[in-house]
């Protein structure tokens, strides 16, 4: 077994479930209104009107994160495509120190540990 692996079974026996519940959550929280309005243009796939609009491709919420942040993060393969077409920068970190590209490793992490924690019984064990 990995070492991740291991980390994973710990995490999730721990309660992480409810854990990662409430990082999700404080993922949307964060998110400025002009950052949400640059993700949902995107998602759009609308590269073209980002750039007519001048906007600031790389504006950051209170979290760090930019639209390609939460793009990787979502998983919206149309909304990354868009934003590094109008040149985002996929560099930038958060405030937790992650990439854009490294949210979708997170995000992925945490969908993990939500399906253990599932396959949980009531005292935390398999």
């Amino acid at each position: 077994m990995h070492g991740a692996a291991i980390i994973a079974i710990i995490l999730v026996a721990m309660g992480a479930a409810l854990l990662l519940s409430a990082l999700r959550r404080q993922h949307s929280r964060g998110m400025s209104e002009r950052v949400q309005a640059l993700y949902r243009a995107a998602s759009d796939g609308d590269a073209g009107r980002l750039r007519r609009q001048g906007v600031r491709l790389d504006q950051q919420d209170s979290k760090g994160n930019t639209a390609l942040h939460l793009a990787y993060y979502h998983q919206r393969e149309r909304a990354i495509a868009c934003l590094i077409e109008a040149c985002a920068d996929g560099d930038l970190r958060n405030r937790e120190g992650l990439t854009a590209p490294e949210m979708a490793e997170l995000a992925a992490t945490e969908e993990l540990l939500e399906r253990g924690a599932r396959c949980l019984g009531p005292t935390g064990s398999w």
